[in-house]
């Protein structure tokens, strides 16, 4: 379940950047507003964009769309979407792609619901080619937005320059360093501290909300069903560990006879715990390595394999993939060496309470 928040909030992110302004008082002017603000808050990668809903006609299809108005380099530099479409072109989702049916270059149909400001009854026609087909990782927005210049829009809606929606990326800082890839972690908590910092110098007319905003029930649901599931998951250890048990005592019955035989013939207490310890510690790594191989088979079927593919209008991704921590790994595998190591134990110390004599006995009558 984590892999599926890391994915959810990795593509949100990269649809939003790390925050979006909207003003409760609808359109405004970005530099008038908000842009000293925000340049005094360091925020250097921002972008202001117009948004507004309409419907998108291709052939015999028509469906409800959520329409941006954005310059794509701008915008890029701020989401990481790689915008490349021309003046009288629009850029869409491969769901509404698959959809429809509509390929690069291919016309469609934007009707806008409200016309422009004049407020006109009737709506508003406008046809573009579609001139870039891309995925933001969730199936809404690949199937719902429609990214056009905001030039574009602009005219259509007769806004003057006026934008709705201003996205940017919080300044770094101690929380927030590049890994050498220009990407960034941004932690909750340092998403908040800027927030409170934010609220005394951003105009009390503007809301500002974190990337995650718009899905944040759906993360807070998979956390409740996180926990269920790691319960479920805690069983499921718990039966390994009575497998490992009855393998190890299985093992012990097994080669108990070369065991009393080896100490027959002079071997010490002390090499037969040495020995003991290696076949063990052996058992142990090879096991660690096989769970690392197929972990990489399980995540890389979870990318790949169709049957493994979650139904995206319903779970919102496609696919997940496997995140797990350095500590998730030194809790697993030490803890499985504990247990390896005292039931080791355990069995050796029964077969130590027998004497040589007795053991030969028992196991060549």
């Amino acid at each position: 379940m984590d892999g599926f928040e890391s994915v959810m909030k990795k593509a949100l992110k990269n649809s939003v950047g790390d925050f979006s302004l909207i003003s409760r008082d609808g359109f405004f002017s970005f530099d008038k507003n908000v842009s000293k603000p925000l340049n005094s808050l360091g925020v250097k990668e921002k972008a202001s964009f117009i948004q507004t809903e309409g419907f998108v006609i291709f052939s015999n299809y028509s469906q409800g769309v959520q329409v941006k108005g954005v310059d794509p380099s701008e915008f890029s530099r701020v989401t990481g979407l790689d915008l490349k479409f021309e003046h009288n072109q629009v850029a869409i989702g491969i769901q509404l792609s698959k959809k429809f049916g509509i390929k690069k270059g291919d016309r469609i149909v934007l009707a806008f619901a409200t016309g422009n400001k004049s407020m006109s009854e009737r709506p508003l026609l406008k046809g573009f080619f579609v001139g870039q087909i891309l995925t933001h990782g969730l199936y809404q927005k690949d199937e719902r937005i429609i990214y056009i210049k905001r030039k574009v829009l602009d005219s259509i809606l007769e806004l003057d320059g006026m934008v709705n929606v201003v996205s940017g990326n919080l300044p770094y800082g101690p929380s927030l360093e590049g890994d050498g890839n220009n990407k960034r972690v941004v932690t909750n908590h340092y998403m908040f501290t800027f927030f409170e910092k934010a609220k005394g110098i951003i105009p009390s007319s503007f809301h500002m909300r974190p990337y995650w905003d718009e899905y944040a029930p759906l993360l807070e649901a998979v956390k409740h069903d996180k926990l269920i599931i790691s319960v479920i998951l805690q069983l499921v250890v718990i039966v390994s560990i009575f497998n490992m048990v009855a393998f190890i005592f299985y093992v012990n019955e097994k080669k108990s006879r070369e065991i009393f035989l080896f100490r027959a013939l002079g071997m010490s207490e002390r090499e037969l715990l040495k020995t003991w310890l290696f076949v063990v510690l052996s058992f142990w790594f090879t096991s660690c390595l096989l769970s690392l191989f197929f972990l990489q088979v399980f995540d890389w079927s979870l990318a790949n394999l169709a049957f493994l593919k979650l139904p995206g209008d319903v779970y919102n991704l496609e696919r997940i993939h496997l995140v797990l921590g350095s500590e998730d790994y030194a809790i697993v595998f030490f803890a499985s060496l504990f247990w390896f190591a005292f039931f080791s134990w355990l069995a050796l110390f029964r077969m130590r309470r027998k004497s040589i004599l007795e053991g030969l006995r028992k196991e060549f009558s």
